[in-house]
């Protein structure tokens, strides 16, 4: 009970929204630049998120950054990713990585894949697999505030709350307002660090 729990606040971290329909075919010309359009948009947004002052607006930029992230580019993807969400909110976990794994073979540079791979991991007890995935996640976009916060959280369920701290720290970098994560660095910085004098 205690594992769904946990995850039911990583998925309150990852705002799960509506995987975006892809654009219908384009020129590649155009589509260059939609694609560069897209990058822009995502940079000025994970900006803005990074010096927000205000918890709604930080939770609005947020959510359109996963949309940002959500957005495959691939119609086939778009429809397993919608397949996978709903198996895994049946808590189907085999038939959601199934699904999963199958979207990671098809698009690995879909960091949405990874991640959502890694949820299902992490529920089914595969740290090592789910913190595989998250390296994947992060490598492919290093401010996904969902694996910093994913990372952080399986991190400390190891016991390892410094590694758990400095994930949580960047993750805050990111999405200052990250739901429970300035209580859980407020936390490990007294049993990593101590208590100030």
């Amino acid at each position: 009970m205690l594992k769904y729990f946990t995850y039911g606040l990583w998925v309150l971290v990852l705002s799960s929204v509506a995987v975006s329909a892809s654009p219908q075919a384009v020129p590649e010309s155009a589509a260059v630049g939609e694609e560069t359009s897209r990058a822009l948009a995502l940079e000025a947004l994970l900006a803005r998120l990074a010096t927000s002052a205000d918890a709604d607006e930080a939770q609005e930029l947020a959510t359109r950054i996963w949309q940002h992230w959500s957005a495959s580019g691939s119609d086939s993807v778009d429809l397993l990713m919608s397949y996978g969400l709903e198996a895994l909110e049946a808590q189907e976990l085999e038939e959601a990585l199934r699904v999963f794994n199958h979207i990671t073979s098809l698009a690995p540079g879909y960091a949405e894949g990874w991640h959502k791979r890694s949820a299902v991991n992490f529920i089914l007890d595969d740290y090592q697999g789910a913190l595989g995935d998250l390296e994947h996640v992060l490598r492919l976009e290093p401010r996904h505030f969902g694996a910093l916060s994913g990372l952080a959280i399986i991190l400390r369920e190891l016991g390892d709350e410094q590694g758990a701290l400095a994930a949580y720290r960047k993750a805050l970098a990111v999405r200052p307002f990250l739901p429970g994560a300035q209580e859980a660095v407020a936390e490990l910085t007294v049993a990593v660090e101590g208590r100030g004098i």
